[in-house]
């Protein structure tokens, strides 16, 4: 037998992986930011601007929505790279997902045969929300939030088989501290959560009633509580903490944005199963009368009892985004994985017939790669690559049985090369440029400061829930420019947009229109496309320096 006909599985593995870091590489850093990733980026950048770690600034005023360790992940990646690209910082949320595929991996192999578990990894690795849209916008904080929390509670599971209850306590406790200083109070209901699932797990409260967990709580304060009292150096820790608890409760189901609650209720499974696609479709082979032995499988019951004990607390929310919910992605695929594995073991024909009738869905974006230079301009060496790949990939997917699931991975996968390489730059050319505003507005103020101009608005330090609500006090808090603005000027001229009340002395501002109250020379205006106000940078007129 040759070198190749023995490996051929790790050797398709291998292309597999470097194939699928490909598809999420190419075109990258082309989308501009979005949603929080300018945010994230600013925040980090003020961070070594100013040399402050402990304390988050937003315009250079104090930030509370967020603790700062994802912050810390992204400066240290500016210091090490020097750059703020797109590109740059959406590296780390691909690296702790694979890194998440990988332990998923490990762990898994003790459960299920080592192809099975690979395929388990591969089934996370592509499904279909993260692999889409998250790491598409990588510096939103959710997929390395979501990577700590499954650390966190898999940890639980994985010491607990071991019967080793120090490190049990010790590491879950240290991630939760570390998932706190990420996104607070959610961190501390998983660990809440998980360790009931696993008093039901044991049959026994017993694996909580020992000193180890004692150990493990001190840890956790150890932790948090000497970045407060390091915080507190700096500010309040009580005004922090108040907000970040707020924050948490205006998402929950007795939240200010827990509007239409019931409704979103209703949609949320089907909103949870369809971030699995297209593995979650194995869901219909529960059709057939097969022992799936969901029970006799220690990882997937705990898999089950995981997602049972946490998932009410998204279900029943106010604000039902299904990135908030990416660690539960490992456990999800480990409950379709069984479905897989003992469907094939009983009907071993069974998938690769219903994958030879999906054969032909790789025959579409063949015909659009081939079609696709006719109708759009793009890079002839793409389609000649892409036309290859499904190609080669239709010759062997009905050729190589056993290997078939493997090939239908393999041309999801070019699937997503395929969005990647031509229709993420097609994507791009279809928005609005904030860059191309930026890029405008340096013409006028060449590497000047521009300060964000405007008077400050009343901010409640308080918990604000339909239940009840607890306020200690107001304080003055910028208004927040649409976020690409500061990221995109910093960009163009490594200058940092700061808020102030006060002139102090600046040649340009910027406002929204509304905050104007003096006579101004506008330099360049453009209606933001997110919040539609108008954004103008202008000088002040010549006339009021001449009265002062």
């Amino acid at each position: 037998m040759s070198f190749l006909e023995r490996h051929k599985t790790t050797l398709l593995v291998l292309s597999l992986l470097v194939l699928y870091l490909v598809s999420v590489l190419v075109h990258l850093g082309v989308l501009e930011f979005a949603g929080e990733e300018p945010r994230r980026t600013m925040i980090s950048v003020e961070m070594l601007d100013s040399g402050n770690f402990i304390k988050p600034t937003q315009y250079g005023w104090n930030y509370y929505n967020k603790p700062p360790v994802f912050n810390w992940i992204l400066s240290f990646v500016i210091w090490m790279t020097g750059s703020v690209s797109e590109f740059v910082l959406r590296l780390p949320s691909l690296l702790f997902y694979v890194l998440m595929g990988f332990i998923h991996y490990r762990i898994s192999r003790h459960f299920f045969p080592k192809q099975i578990a690979l395929l388990s990894a591969f089934f996370l690795l592509t499904c279909a929300d993260v692999y889409t849209y998250g790491l598409a916008y990588g510096v939103e904080i959710d997929i390395f939030y979501s990577f700590v929390v499954y650390v966190q509670c898999i940890s639980i599971f994985w010491f607990y088989q071991k019967r080793q209850y120090l490190p049990l306590f010790l590491l879950s406790y240290f991630f939760c501290a570390i998932g706190f200083l990420t996104k607070a109070f959610p961190s501390l209901l998983f660990q809440v959560f998980t360790l009931g699932a696993l008093c039901v797990y044991a049959r026994s409260i017993k694996p909580l009633l020992r000193w180890q967990h004692l150990a493990g709580i001190l840890l956790f304060f150890l932790v948090v509580g000497g970045y407060f009292l390091l915080y507190s150096q700096y500010s309040s820790p009580l005004r922090f903490l108040i907000n970040l608890l707020n924050e948490a409760m205006m998402k929950s189901a007795v939240g200010e944005k827990s509007s239409k609650l019931v409704d979103k209720a209703i949609i949320y499974p089907w909103l949870f199963v369809k971030m699995f696609l297209p593995w979650s479709l194995l869901l219909l082979l529960l059709l057939k009368k097969v022992r799936y032995g969901f029970r006799s499988n220690p990882l997937v019951w705990f898999s089950i009892l995981f997602i049972a004990f946490n998932i009410w607390v998204y279900w029943l929310t106010g604000q039902p985004k299904i990135r908030y919910v990416y660690m539960f992605l490992p456990f999800g695929c480990s409950i379709l994985t069984q479905i897989y594995y003992r469907y094939t073991e009983a009907y071993p024909a069974g998938l690769p017939k219903i994958l030879k009738y999906l054969g032909f869905v790789f025959m579409v974006p063949l015909l659009v790669v081939i079609a696709f230079p006719f109708y759009e301009k793009t890079s002839i060496v793409w389609v000649v690559i892409l036309a290859i790949g499904f190609v080669s990939l239709l010759a062997v997917y009905y050729k190589h049985e056993a290997l078939r699931i493997w090939w239908f991975i393999s041309g999801y996968i070019l699937l997503r090369l395929v969005y990647a390489a031509l229709f993420v730059p097609l994507q791009r050319n279809g928005i609005e440029s904030y860059s191309d505003h930026i890029s405008q507005v340096v013409k006028s103020t060449g590497e000047s400061d521009v300060l964000y101009w405007a008077d400050a608005y009343d901010f409640s330090v308080a918990v604000n829930a339909k239940l009840f609500s607890y306020q200690t006090e107001t304080i003055k808090m910028p208004y927040t420019l649409p976020l690409e603005i500061p990221y995109y000027f910093y960009r163009h001229t490594g200058k940092i947009i700061r808020f102030d009340t006060l002139r102090n002395n600046a040649s340009y501002f910027i406002s929204y229109e509304g905050q104007i109250k003096e006579p101004v020379d506008t330099i360049y205006s453009f209606v933001d496309r997110n919040v539609g106000q108008k954004v103008v940078f202008y000088k002040l007129k010549a006339s009021r320096f001449e009265v002062e």
